[in-house]
């Protein structure tokens, strides 16, 4: 009888200990991410996205996509361009909306294949605002 309550004394012990063990892992502040070589900060941690980013005032890139207007042409859905090209609609979607931040050659050649264009027909790059007339770099 005695050897019963120490085993369930023991037992409820341990199930506490594994609670209290459990808590202190839920409630442990993330750990901040590792630097990579050289000592650099993972993108998502900082403020900009680098000098090399040719975007406007606005903070929204230049490049525009065509999809809608080719695929109207063809009169073709993106499921349809979808099933042809192996993209999925959720990415075809992406680039149809001007929300790509990025395009893959891969992703660029399987669509213009199902299409039968040429990348300049799917996309464009808009031009840029002219040099204000007071500005110093213009005659440069």
């Amino acid at each position: 009888m005695v050897a019963d309550g120490l085993v369930r004394d023991a037992c409820r012990l341990a199930r506490s200990d594994a609670r209290r063990r459990v808590v202190a892992v839920a409630r442990r502040p993330a750990a901040p991410r590792a630097r990579g070589r050289h000592g650099a900060r993972h993108p998502a941690d900082v403020g900009h996205r680098g000098p090399g980013v040719s975007d406007d005032a606005t903070g929204q890139h230049r490049v525009v996509s065509h999809l809608a207007r080719l695929l109207e042409v063809r009169n073709m859905s993106l499921v349809q361009l979808a099933a042809l090209s192996g993209i999925t609609v959720a990415n075809l979607s992406v680039l149809k909306n001007g929300r790509a931040r990025a395009i893959r050659f891969s992703t660029l050649t399987a669509v213009c294949d199902v299409l039968q264009c040429q990348p300049g027909d799917l996309l464009e790059v808009l031009a840029t605002p002219g040099p204000d007339v007071g500005d110093d770099r213009a005659g440069r």
